[in-house]
């Protein structure tokens, strides 16, 4: 077991149980063969609704944890005190963070991780190569992209979901923007290697960011 590597795979949520359960459940039919061994660390971004995880049914994982935070404060503060729990495991861990709507696709989580192992000086991240959302969320995303271009002079085609290694989260663990935008954040200060992942359909209901 000593070799065997651990994955964290980090996942904000807000009033999302419905959809989350059933995102678990793709995770772990895609990764039960695998010899890696797996957790689950779940961000409670202090929902409304009464947390509804069904934790016995996933025999594949080793642990599900999850944390609440006080204040609703969206999913990049989210994730930032997600990987600030991770960082005081001081584990060498892989680290894999998608969002729990299942726009994220859970098929590619191993593309990921297998991407990691050949490249462990860079993060690895999915870039949209398709997008499903109606053309004004597009048009929206479209001036985003064009807008941080303006501003950072890089193009951030990607968003959370990602893959990296403990050693690369302590790179970035301490720095201000990370509760901002973790895309910025992984974008500045990391080396990246971009990996096309069409986006996915919501699993249930409608977006709960505004």
């Amino acid at each position: 077991m000593k070799n065997i590597r651990k994955c964290l795979i980090l996942i904000p949520t807000y009033n999302d149980w419905i959809a989350l359960n059933k995102l678990l459940k793709k995770i772990h039919d895609h990764v039960k063969s695998e010899k890696r061994i797996f957790e689950i660390l779940i961000v409670n971004d202090a929902s409304t609704t009464k947390i509804n995880i069904k934790k016995t049914k996933f025999k594949k994982f080793k642990k599900i944890e999850v944390i609440d935070l006080i204040k609703n404060s969206g999913s990049q503060l989210a994730i930032a005190a997600g990987l600030n729990t991770i960082k005081k495991k001081r584990e060498k861990l892989d680290i894999v963070i998608l969002d729990s709507d299942g726009e994220d696709n859970p098929k590619k989580i191993m593309n990921l991780l297998n991407e990691l192992r050949f490249s462990k000086n860079q993060i690895i991240v999915a870039s949209r190569s398709k997008r499903r959302e109606n053309i004004f969320l597009r048009f929206l995303n479209y001036i985003r992209l064009y807008f941080t271009y303006f501003l950072t002079g890089k193009m951030i085609n990607f968003g959370n979901f990602s893959c990296l290694s403990s050693d690369q989260l302590k790179k970035i663990s301490d720095k201000r923007e990370l509760s901002l935008s973790y895309s910025g954040t992984v974008q500045k200060f990391l080396k990246l290697k971009k990996i096309p992942i069409e986006k996915q359909l919501r699993y249930h209901g409608n977006s709960k960011v505004s």
